[in-house]
């Protein structure tokens, strides 16, 4: 128990000596759900009297019928929060349905425990998974945030939120500033009665060779100027999506790779992919290879049907499917074309063909015969 919440029982005994109340009768319900948050859960429940020994050693004195009272209560009141009832609508609720209802339950010849929380088991721990794989977040980051999960579990439940998912062996960012540098974005997209979304500027960071791990600044340290548009997750990593000023196109950045973001007060911009924004972003996923952009090209390709879903993860409904003959089926796709899109359909083999358009086929054959190249 932290010494300011012991200050305040303390004082909390002087007011309820001198009201002829026991001493901390006010703060005992909070306690009660504090103590069976920490210490409780279906494969873990509290006796009655380990829970009238703990509330004795903080200077709580119980007596067991004013705690079967007090857990009562706690799930009325717990029950209003959830569902947005009156006091006795939830009385009701849980008179009708206690094993639906209630927030603490009583196990058979055991004892009591938390069955509902803000956050069950098993989303804390897809969560601490997500936190534990992310690239963008740093290992102390991801402790944290994960440390901070465990608070809605139980001390029992901890432990199985804090292991480190063995397919995580992927470089996670150095880059402290990732979320803060996401916060700044969010804030100069932001569009209300007074504020209008707003560019920003940034300077954008590279590896080098040379700098043995190090990250240094791209274009010698000159400031990019990008007018933000949204902000995207893809293969681990965040990823900002925006108008370079220079170019006026709409570009990709790593947000992890930013520094010294700032918004500008200028207005934001936008071009023709930002004009029906939702569309372009809604089939972004689809076109665009490992966030390497190009030109938009409808193209269709040949594939053996055991790919087909594999190909369907890829496109999913934003691609057209048709039989071609016995062993294969066609798609027809909007694609950008890229070394990346290339190298995806490489991956295939002679189970994979690229049929049109022609141009992009030339592309192709080209990139194929440059990859010859380098082995002769």
């Amino acid at each position: 128990m932290n010494a300011n919440f012991e200050s305040t029982l303390s004082k909390d005994k002087e007011k309820d000596s001198r009201h002829g109340r026991k001493p901390n009768q006010r703060m005992k319900h909070i306690f009660v759900l504090h103590y069976l948050m920490e210490h409780s859960d279906e494969q873990h429940p509290v006796k009655l009297e380990d829970l009238k020994e703990a509330l004795k050693e903080n200077g709580i004195p119980a007596e067991r019928k004013a705690l079967y009272k007090d857990i009562e209560e706690i799930n009325i009141v717990q029950l209003m929060a959830r569902e947005g009832v009156s006091f006795d609508e939830a009385a009701e609720m849980l008179l009708e349905d206690p094993d639906e209802y209630q927030t603490v339950k009583y196990k058979k010849k055991h004892g009591y425990f938390v069955a509902k929380r803000p956050l069950e088991l098993d989303d804390a721990r897809l969560l601490a998974e997500c936190v534990q794989t992310a690239r963008f977040v740093t290992a102390r980051e991801s402790e944290t945030l994960v440390e901070g999960l465990g608070s809605f579990l139980s001390e029992h439940q901890r432990d199985s939120i804090q292991h480190k998912p063995f397919a995580i062996a992927r470089a996670k960012t150095n880059n402290a500033q990732v979320f803060t540098n996401v916060d700044t974005i969010h804030t100069a997209m932001e569009k209300s009665t007074e504020h209008a979304p707003e560019k920003i500027r940034f300077k954008y960071l590279k590896c080098t060779l040379q700098s043995t791990g190090e990250l240094e600044t791209r274009r010698h340290g000159e400031f990019y100027v990008v007018s933000p548009h949204a902000i995207m997750i893809n293969d681990g990593n965040y990823y900002l999506l925006g108008i370079e000023d220079k170019s006026k196109k709409l570009r990709t950045y790593r947000i992890d790779r930013m520094t010294h973001v700032r918004a500008i007060g200028e207005v934001r911009e936008g071009n023709a992919d930002t004009e029906n924004f939702k569309e372009y972003l809604d089939t972004y996923a689809q076109r665009v290879f490992s966030m390497y952009g190009g030109r938009r090209e409808s193209v269709r390709i040949r594939f053996t049907n055991d790919l087909l879903d594999t190909v369907k993860d890829r496109f999913g409904h934003y691609a057209t499917y048709l039989l071609d003959g016995a062993k294969h089926f066609t798609v027809s796709v909007v694609i950008e074309v890229s070394p990346m899109f290339f190298g995806w359909l490489c991956g295939f083999g002679n189970k994979a063909k690229l049929l049109s358009p022609s141009p992009v086929i030339e592309e192709f054959t080209k990139h194929l015969a440059k990859m010859q190249e380098l082995y002769q």
